[in-house]
């Protein structure tokens, strides 16, 4: 998962196929499923990024864990995220998201298929927990969303599990 940037073209004009393209590509590489990068993710970085968001057309579940994600790479992640139709499994854990990166979830989670999030160690503090409470109260999809070892504390924490309270088949919430 080291892409160069002789593969940015490729990439851009499979863009352009929708999710066809991230289809054949996970099957080109032999991904059925569940795709594994725990810190895997090298090479020219804006290649590598449009890797993924091709294959999340094509995948159930990956786990980008550390893999230095920023909230900028997390943003051009989010349009594939949303749009998948297969997608129901994002690890993000240990990426420095932070509040930045929970909020940019917390706007794409209502439209998107996740049933799972794990946001373990990613930075989060108050501002963006608040963010994720609109999330938790108007994303049908999600079953399970993991915030351990961030920043959620007080206010914040009662908040999210208000949130989740309130819902009529609650979250499986870590905090």
């Amino acid at each position: 998962w080291r892409w160069s940037s002789w593969w940015a073209n490729t990439l851009r004009l499979g863009a352009e196929l929708g999710s066809s393209f991230g289809f054949g590509l996970a099957r080109g590489a032999r991904v059925t499923g569940k795709l594994d990068l725990v810190g895997q993710l090298g090479g020219h970085r804006p290649t590598a990024l449009a890797a993924v968001g091709a294959l999340l057309h094509g995948v159930t579940s990956i786990d980008l864990s550390e893999n230095s994600i920023t909230p900028g790479e997390l943003e051009t992640l989010a349009r594939s995220i949303r749009c998948s139709a297969t997608l129901e499994g994002l690890n993000l854990a240990k990426n420095a998201i932070g509040n930045q990166g929970a909020v940019i979830m917390s706007a794409v989670l209502p439209e998107s298929k996740l049933t799972m999030l794990n946001l373990f160690g990613t930075g989060i503090k108050e501002e963006g927990s608040r963010a994720l409470v609109s999330a938790i109260s108007t994303s049908p999809c999600l079953t399970h969303l993991n915030m351990q070892y961030n920043a959620v504390r007080g206010e914040a924490k009662k908040a999210l599990e208000a949130a989740n309270a309130a819902r009529s088949s609650p979250v499986f919430l870590v905090l």
